[in-house]
């Protein structure tokens, strides 16, 4: 089986107990069962404090205290891994900031921005991200259409020629591929496996971002420091240009979420919604960053909130993806407008 990682992967270290937003704080934390019964046989204290603290009521989970994990004591720091090791931290725990997708004998993989760390590493490569590839055992094999895998596979290639294309301004570079999806989606629709070849480019549409935001109210509330700041944002809306000092920015989330979204197409057939998937969140953030004169922290931050919000709650995700289709503040010409 092959992986494949963004270069920036290997860089990835957690700040532990220097983070100033603990992914231990404010998570639901499922056990996995092969850990579940390796920490149902713990002996000593320390075995009883782990049973005590987990629940087995719907599935194995820690029970928070107020808000934090039971395990994450008062320097921020995992009692588990100072107890028993890395190596026996649940899947998740293990696991998080990372996402993979399995596509047969490909396994992809990344660092999520709802990280401070990872969203670090994505905002601030130099250089578009490359892709690296390792040979590991094999794993999860799910079934899908070959075909269509290999469509889109070329497909996103061609996408991220066009996002790191230069010579360009970043809103033709938008233009340009949320043309080529609008075609490619039609050519799938019609069950014709071809890529998209002298299609129009769409011209932009007034866009506008207040609308957008207020969309985003809708969504499933998963951070109330989000929930407070879309609230305030839209109270205090102003007509805003989008800096111009911020398109390594804007090349490098638009990257980010085709990297991690658009080879899920190959599940549903839905490409063009995981494509304005990428292009609203990066118009979000731009909108955000230069409303608020942001510097790199706090671009990170912004990013991080969105991320939580959006990514880590598919319900969410879903619901952004029908609204796509249902709101013509989401049609495609509009959102090259907001850039």
């Amino acid at each position: 089986m092959k992986l494949i990682m963004p270069s920036y992967c290997t860089d990835f270290k957690c700040s532990a107990d220097r983070c100033s937003d603990n992914c231990c704080i404010g998570w639901e934390i499922d056990i996995d069962e092969k850990t579940a019964d390796f920490y149902s046989r713990v002996s000593g204290d320390f075995g009883a404090r782990l049973r005590e603290s987990i629940s087995h009521a719907e599935c194995s989970s820690f029970i928070l205290k107020g808000e934090r994990c039971p395990f994450l004591n008062e320097k921020n720091l995992c009692d588990i891994i100072i107890n028993l090791g890395q190596e026996h931290l649940c899947q998740i725990c293990s696991d998080h900031p990372r996402y993979y997708e399995w596509f047969g004998e490909i396994k992809e993989g990344g660092v999520g921005l709802c990280c401070e760390e990872a969203a670090k590493l994505v905002l601030g490569a130099e250089k578009p991200a490359e892709l690296t590839e390792t040979e590991i055992p094999d794993g999860e094999n799910g079934e899908f259409d070959e075909g269509l895998f290999s469509l889109l596979y070329e497909a996103r290639r061609i996408i991220f020629a066009v996002i790191t294309d230069e010579e360009h301004r970043i809103k033709e570079r938008v233009a340009t591929l949320l043309s080529f999806s609008e075609q490619l989606q039609i050519n799938i629709d019609n069950y014709r496996d071809i890529i998209p070849e002298g299609y129009e480019v769409l011209n932009e549409d007034k866009g506008d971002i207040l609308p957008v935001l207020k969309s985003l109210t809708a969504l499933e509330p998963i951070d109330e420091g989000w929930t407070a700041y879309l609230d305030q944002s839209i109270g205090a809306y102003e007509n805003t240009e989008l800096r111009e000092d911020i398109t390594r920015y804007q090349r490098n989330l638009l990257i980010y979420y085709i990297y991690r979204y658009f080879l899920k197409g190959v599940f549903d057939g839905e490409i063009l919604s995981k494509v304005k998937l990428a292009c609203v969140s990066t118009a979000v953030i731009s909108y955000l960053v230069s409303r608020e004169k942001a510097d790199f922290t706090g671009t990170v931050n912004i990013c991080k909130l969105f991320s939580k919000q959006t990514e880590y709650s598919q319900e969410n995700i879903d619901l952004l993806c029908d609204m796509f289709y249902e709101k013509t503040f989401y049609e495609s010409r509009k959102i090259i407008g907001l850039y």
